[in-house]
């Protein structure tokens, strides 16, 4: 991690994905190395009068850590490297620091 990259315990990443659907997952950073960052999933929540039809906008909910995740271990943190904010899980599913704007997302039946 370069001295420049704005990351601090508590800052939350965004990763955004899918193909008939756009889905969100929102991570927090829960430790810091000079080499990277520890993140759990966090939950998240709908904005208000933003859902139509079958999506919606959502934000982050700090510190609303969920009990499992199919990303993260939940239970002492998954390490990342990151590089100019962002890293990536499996290998190409790319995540970065969120800007905290509403973010879309979508379902289908």
């Amino acid at each position: 991690m370069n001295e420049t990259t704005p990351i601090t315990v508590g800052s939350i990443f965004r990763m955004s994905w899918g193909y008939d659907q756009t889905n969100v997952n929102f991570f927090q950073a829960i430790a810091m190395t000079p080499a990277g960052v520890k993140v759990k999933e966090i939950g998240s929540r709908a904005v208000e009068g933003s859902g139509c039809g079958m999506s919606q906008s959502v934000v982050a909910v700090k510190d609303s850590f969920l009990p499992s995740s199919q990303w993260a271990d939940q239970s002492a943190g998954t390490f990342r490297r990151v590089s100019n904010g962002r890293f990536t899980f499996k290998s190409h599913y790319s995540v970065s620091l969120w800007d905290g704007k509403p973010t879309y997302q979508s379902w289908y039946a």
